[in-house]
């Protein structure tokens, strides 16, 4: 859309890059979602294949992200078309309590389905979205009902960024970290010939034992309890993950504050938004496995949550350094940020490698996290709901008095 500025026209490329990318973004996702699906049908009908029913979660995980993406593209090029669209509500106090009983219902009916198996690749991947969404919808309910946000072009943009433009900020991100991480790591083997010898008996093993998962799995038990692998993963995924995640889930909020005047509610909201869309990325991709399917989907309501209290403090804080200078603020709500990230998945790392190294798992989920663990994750969790509810009702317009 052109807008008039002191007689001349200012292009608005906020919209367009919204547009086009929302666009990109879809025919992305769609295309995935149909070659998943048809791959999946493939498996089944050639080889009757169990592990199909993966596609097709891939698949539904796909084509639900991609129609998320349908506001976002619609507003921006109905504002680019000066045919602006009706503004979106969000429903009343009765939403939270049927969120919570839907989803509930939906963990059984996918946990029953999983477990049954046969009827699983078409009832499991409906049941899949839903469960990775209705958290999703909670929370974004709790934090921006109040806020009174009249631009849904902002908010689906936050949204629609969180499932584009910040999971490709980070994976980009991530795997420069990677690379530099596994350059440090060749060196130290130089260095450290009990884990050269444990590398050379695993690639021998690769070999010999194709056909032998219990024989592979001892193998690589062998590498995952040297101390040193151990250390690297949780470098990366508890200090290189975090500290660029964090920065990228609010990629909306970094676009719009250079373009217009924000207010800090709504840095607030579209970096929750912003939160929303990367933590449903996960979720959905994740998730997208039968084997402990209720497990994971459950774990990841606290994921959910903190991603997108974290997005919306750091949202927050760069409208309030922007606007304020309070740049101190900024890297503390960014160093907790990181932190708690860092600790959520070193907790996850460690228990997964944990039950990697003696072959142990629980049939609920890939690992059996220790009380104290499970503690932990739980408190990140209600915390970052209890954050997500008080900045929801603290930044909300206060009410005219009463003359």
């Amino acid at each position: 859309m052109a807008k008039k500025v002191t007689g001349k026209t200012k292009t608005d490329w906020i919209s367009i890059l919204q547009f086009g990318g929302s666009s990109l973004a879809l025919a992305f996702y769609w295309t995935g979602a149909l070659g998943s699906a048809v791959y999946g049908l493939y498996q089944i009908a050639l080889y009757s294949d169990p592990s199909a029913i993966d596609l097709f979660l891939a698949s539904a995980a796909l084509f639900w992200a991609g129609l998320l993406l349908l506001p976002s593209a619609a507003y921006s090029l109905a504002l680019l078309a000066k045919r602006p669209l009706r503004e979106f509500r969000i429903g009343g106090a009765w939403l939270i309590p049927l969120l919570i009983l839907i989803f509930a219902v939906v963990l059984v009916a996918g946990h029953a389905s999983a477990v049954a198996g046969g009827s699983a690749w078409f009832a499991l991947p409906p049941l899949h979205v839903l469960a990775a969404s209705l958290p999703m919808a909670c929370f974004a309910w709790l934090g921006i009902r109040r806020l009174r946000i009249n631009s849904a072009q902002a908010l689906s943009g936050g949204l629609a960024s969180g499932l584009t433009l910040a999971p490709a900020l980070a994976i980009t991100l991530e795997i420069l970290a990677a690379i530099l991480l596994f350059f440090v790591f060749a060196f130290f083997i130089a260095f450290n010939p009990d884990l050269a010898n444990a590398l050379e008996t695993l690639q021998t093993d690769l070999d010999r034992f194709q056909n032998d998962p219990e024989q592979l799995l001892d193998s690589l038990s062998e590498l995952l309890n040297q101390p040193a692998v151990l250390t690297f993963v949780l470098i990366f995924f508890s200090v290189a993950v975090p500290l660029v995640e964090e920065i990228a889930k609010p990629a909306a909020v970094w676009l719009l504050m250079w373009s217009r005047p924000l207010r800090p509610a709504e840095g607030f909201a579209i970096g929750l938004l912003g939160g929303a869309g990367f933590g449903l990325f996960e979720n959905l991709l994740s998730g997208a496995t039968i084997e402990h399917w209720a497990g994971v989907t459950t774990l990841r309501v606290g994921a959910t949550a903190f991603h997108m209290a974290t997005a919306g403090l750091m949202g927050w804080a760069l409208v309030r350094a922007r606007n304020e200078g309070k740049y101190l603020s900024l890297f503390g709500i960014y160093l907790l940020s990181v932190v708690v990230h860092g600790i959520w998945n070193g907790i996850v790392i460690a228990n997964s490698f944990s039950s990697m190294a003696t072959s142990e798992a629980s049939q609920f989920l890939p690992y059996d996290l220790p009380f104290v663990s499970l503690v932990i994750l739980v408190l990140i969790g209600a915390g970052s709901i209890a954050i997500i509810a008080f900045f929801g009702q603290r930044l909300a317009p206060k009410p005219a008095p009463k003359k």
